[in-house]
């Protein structure tokens, strides 16, 4: 998100967009649960939803993650699942959402994209054109970034809630990636690599890319 710097609107579209994917993700988690009748998780504070390491990594390569989900949810396999995937889904679909609404405001023409979508961009159409188009970037890159099989991803919880009996072999997998922290340490790895870069983050900003010419 440093990177973006030089393109002040852009970078503030990517700041309140990382900040608004943790936001909508804690909050549809919470709406989830109470829907399903369960414990309904406490109100979401910056405090609750930033994840430190994910917060060094939205800094420095553009987006990161938030704290990991409750994976020990005493409910069904189902609303265990349904609980994850709301909180997976939520941020995804509110940048779909800014995307439509930047359509509508501005008609199209969302001027250069690419592999740097991360690093700021200017459309060509205002401040506040860019400053959109980095929120909605912003909420689709940390939703396709939570695709992932890692801890804390989405993508690794929703694996775990989904086994029937994780055996002894996935407690140790757990064990090691998720108490250890060596989920966190690897992403934290591949979002700096290479610096300016990173090789982690390069399909979704591909995919990002792709939802910015589709739908504006």
């Amino acid at each position: 998100m440093l990177f973006a710097l030089g393109d002040p609107a852009s970078f503030v579209g990517l700041l309140l967009g990382f900040l608004a994917a943790l936001f909508a993700r804690a909050w549809a988690v919470r709406a989830a649960r109470s829907a399903l009748r369960l414990p309904r998780a406490p109100r979401p504070t910056l405090r609750s939803v930033v994840d430190p390491f994910g917060a060094v990594a939205a800094a420095v390569a553009g987006t990161g993650w938030g704290r990991h989900a409750d994976l020990d949810l005493r409910a069904t396999r189902g609303r265990r699942v349904a609980v994850v995937a709301a909180g997976l889904c939520a941020p995804l679909l509110l940048g779909l959402l800014v995307l439509v609404g930047l359509r509508l405001a501005y008609g199209g023409g969302a001027g250069p994209v690419g592999a740097t979508l991360l690093h700021g961009f200017r459309t060509g159409l205002g401040p506040a054109a860019d400053a959109g188009a980095g929120l909605a970037v912003a909420l689709l890159c940390f939703s396709l970034l939570n695709l992932l099989p890692l801890p804390p991803l989405d993508g690794f919880s929703l694996l775990w809630v989904a086994m029937r009996r994780p055996g002894a072999h996935a407690a140790r997998i757990r064990h090691t990636l998720v108490e250890q922290n060596v989920g966190p340490l690897i992403l934290m790895i591949l979002s700096f690599f290479p610096i300016g870069g990173p090789y982690l983050l390069l399909p979704a900003e591909l995919l990002a890319s792709l939802l910015l010419l589709a739908l504006w």
